[in-house]
């Protein structure tokens, strides 16, 4: 796609995020032709394409007869009742993994030539214990890719990103118990992507991102009033594509592409809802980077990875500890370079899988940080480069994912 024209500024960023977001920043059309085949008609530009209506709800049986691979630890799902995308999110409910929203290019309709981005409305989910997927229904706000999800222990809300018009600021809930939807009220922020959104127990904090207006400017949902509030001024730069978690008193972001200039800061901050202020964190021992895998895991900020600023992804890693406002080196991993790898906190191990270096990597690895090693994981059965939204069941980790030829994983690590 043509970066450069959907989004401002920025070379090295651009060609990153949309790899990674594949080409979900656009506005103003619903999809956009990218190059077709030297052979074919010349680039027909913007043109609009209507998804094909959402599936019937319902559970498709899948059992041991449906798992296509055992690759090792990973066996591969049925499919899924709903049409291929990527920069989709994915989210745990407990009992489910919600898959919603993406984006994939799609055959031009005749006579045009070429591909078309096409955003979906539309999700699924699945259940790992019964082993069957159902639909979502759309919902109650336009379709989009590049936006944040969160599970408030009854509701998924979805918010930000891109959607057919360009950036958005709104959002929707859904619950998997009724199987509605529910559109939630408008935020006092910017349309953004590429933010952070985290559940704290009682709201959903967004902060970062590429963003229409100031990009430092973070706000705080709460689903039971419906409201929104604007968090204070952070001691930081704005920024996107940062490493963020919630540690279970704090915000804590890091790192990522400054908002303003080319550059990627090694600062962070952290927040505190419950005092509403913000501190700043110490640097951390690490080069300058994009898209890094981070995780919580009960005690420290892990982060591993991430595109460097001259370009091509790093293998090395650091730990922040809260209580001693302090950085630690993580020791060399079993994996090598990349960036927009996969991240999740199992309990024990902060699990990182993914991503894309010399290529896509499939392979994973497993940090104990209480005994300080890494150990290596198989590659998982996919094969499509694209970034795979993952969660963590508390026995297994769950992906899917892909345009043309979707694929499901789960990995019992």
């Amino acid at each position: 796609m043509d970066w450069e024209r959907a989004t401002p500024a920025g070379p090295r960023r651009r060609w990153v995020l949309a790899f990674v977001l594949g080409a979900a920043a656009l506005g103003g059309a619903v999809a956009l032709a990218r190059a077709a085949p030297p052979d074919a008609a010349p680039d027909p530009g913007l043109a609009v394409v209507t998804p094909d209506p959402a599936p019937a709800p319902g559970p498709v049986p899948t059992g041991a007869a449906d798992a296509i691979i055992r690759s090792g630890p990973w066996i591969t799902l049925a499919p899924a009742p709903i049409e291929g995308r990527e920069d989709h999110t994915a989210t745990w409910t407990g009992t489910e993994l919600i898959v919603w929203g993406g984006s994939a290019y799609e055959r031009a309709p005749l006579p045009d030539s070429g591909e078309l981005l096409t955003f979906r409305d539309d999700g699924a989910a699945y259940d790992p214990a019964a082993g069957t997927w159902r639909a979502v229904a759309p919902a109650p706000v336009p379709a989009r890719s590049g936006h944040t999800a969160v599970w408030t222990g009854t509701e998924v809300i979805v918010w930000g990103g891109f959607a057919p018009g360009g950036p958005v600021t709104g959002g929707a809930a859904y619950d998997p118990a009724a199987g509605t939807w529910r559109a939630i009220a408008e935020t006092p922020i910017g349309a953004r992507t590429f933010h952070t959104a985290v559940w704290t127990g009682t709201e959903m904090l967004v902060w970062g991102g590429q963003v229409d207006a100031d990009g430092a400017q973070g706000g705080a949902y709460d689903p039971l009033a419906d409201t929104w509030r604007v968090l204070p001024d952070p001691p930081v730069a704005a920024r996107f594509a940062h490493a963020a978690a919630w540690s279970g008193t704090e915000l804590l972001v890091w790192g990522g592409q400054s908002a303003e200039t080319d550059d990627d800061p090694v600062d962070g901050a952290a927040y505190d809802p419950a005092a509403d202020r913000w501190r700043a964190i110490p640097d951390a021992p690490l080069a300058p980077r994009t898209l890094a895998a981070a995780v919580w895991d009960g005690t420290a900020l892990d982060v591993w990875g991430g595109l460097l600023e001259g370009g091509g992804g790093s293998a090395d890693g650091a730990r922040y500890d809260p209580a001693a406002d302090a950085w630690t080196p993580l020791p060399p991993a079993p994996l090598s370079p990349r960036f927009a790898a996969e991240g999740v906190w199992t309990g024990t191990e902060f699990l990182v899988w993914g991503g894309v270096g010399q290529g896509f990597s499939a392979d994973g690895a497993a940090f104990d940080p209480a005994a300080g090693t890494w150990r290596a994981i198989p590659p998982a059965p996919v094969v499509q480069a694209v970034r795979y939204p993952s969660v963590w069941t508390g026995s297994q980790l769950l992906t899917w994912a892909g345009t043309r030829d979707p694929i499901g994983a789960a990995l019992d690590p």
